[in-house]
């Protein structure tokens, strides 16, 4: 496809009245208090000094494997994201991307309540670099964020047949929680595909003022959306980078498991990530803070580890991934403020449509 002239919004969906904007800062700050709470609950509870002592015992050189492939997860999101962009944007350069994610994970992490969701904020930056319009850019990243949801789902579904094998069922809510994602990520693409343009049809009628123009911006992201869910290229990449994602993850909780002198199988590792992620995205806290380590805990504690164990090696692997976000969403995020690509964040304002 040829690079497009542009989109007819003008105002950003960054922008957001001040008291709106206040109140969600206020309950993402709450939020996060809770989930430290929570998780420092969670570690008094399984024992401070045992935690500390695998820790201290840990293998650097599998703590290195963590580390390296927390790093690929970040090129896999990345890599999916800029080449379904580029089915739309044929000039895009993939490099910036990896910045792009980032920068939303640091953000969505160390700004509670940030009023612009990843996925706002990644079209933005994208629409910054390249133009083109936000509205456009939000439809490879919703198609991104579409099939990164039923990655989760597939990889867990086929895994569920290995582990009953070996006699440890998915707790019902895990699966119940699995069973909606994938139902509601189907209805979406299902729906975009078979009534987008009737939902197009109702979103570009006339109405007045910022309903119109939101309106507008919606309609153009929609048709984007669509247009990929028809290209075969673009939901093959979508669904096998998305695997490759959730692969990535579940192995680096295994590594962390091995570190810690914990041999279990690395499809248990893969579906404790599976529960824990589907959980903490569930719970709303920033990265799933709290919630995430407690339920991938629980889920390993329920396949035969030891829960001081499965502490220290859940907290090797996610402490890999914040600190990963805050060494490079801290450079990427620089990077882009020199460039004046972060302006609705930082007290500035720009026209998204250019």
């Amino acid at each position: 496809m040829t690079e497009p002239t542009g989109a007819s919004e003008k105002m950003s969906p960054l922008d957001a009245p001040p008291r709106s904007g206040v109140k969600r800062r206020v309950f993402g700050v709450l939020l996060l208090a809770v989930a430290l709470a929570f998780l420092a609950w969670q570690i008094r509870a399984a024992g401070p000094a045992a935690i500390a002592a695998s820790l201290a015992e840990a293998s650097l050189p599998w703590i290195g494997v963590v580390i390296l492939l927390t790093g690929l997860r970040y090129i896999v999101a990345a890599w999916r994201l800029a080449t379904l962009t580029r089915r739309i944007f044929d000039t895009t350069r993939r490099l910036p991307f990896l910045r792009f994610v980032f920068v939303s994970q640091l953000l969505g992490i160390a700004i509670p309540g940030l009023k612009a969701g990843a996925t706002v904020l990644r079209s933005h930056m994208a629409n910054q670099r390249f133009g083109g319009g936000l509205a456009l850019h939000m439809g490879p990243n919703l198609l991104d964020q579409l099939v990164l949801a039923l990655s989760w789902v597939v990889v867990g579904a086929a895994l569920l047949p290995v582990l009953a094998l070996g006699g440890g069922p998915l707790p019902s809510g895990a699966a119940l929680t699995l069973s909606a994602t994938c139902a509601a990520a189907l209805v979406l693409l299902i729906a975009v595909k078979r009534g987008r343009h009737r939902l197009v049809a109702w979103l570009e009628r006339p109405r007045p003022g910022r309903r119109g123009r939101v309106a507008q911006a919606s309609a153009t992201s929609i048709e984007a959306l669509g247009d990929l869910i028809d290209d075969p290229k673009a939901l093959f990449v979508g669904l096998s980078g998305g695997i490759t994602f959730v692969l990535l993850t579940g192995w680096a909780q295994h590594a962390a498991l091995l570190a810690v002198g914990e041999p279990v199988h690395w499809w248990i590792a893969v579906l404790a990530t599976i529960v824990g992620t589907t959980l903490g995205t569930a719970s709303g806290t920033p990265g799933g803070l709290g919630v995430t380590e407690f339920a991938q805990v629980a889920f390993l504690e329920g396949h035969g580890v030891p829960v001081e164990t499965a502490t220290a090696a859940v907290l090797i692997a996610r402490g890999a991934y914040f600190a990963l976000i805050l060494a490079g969403g801290s450079f990427a995020l620089c990077w882009e403020i020199s460039h004046g690509r972060l302006r609705e964040l930082i007290g500035g304002r720009s026209n998204p449509s250019t």
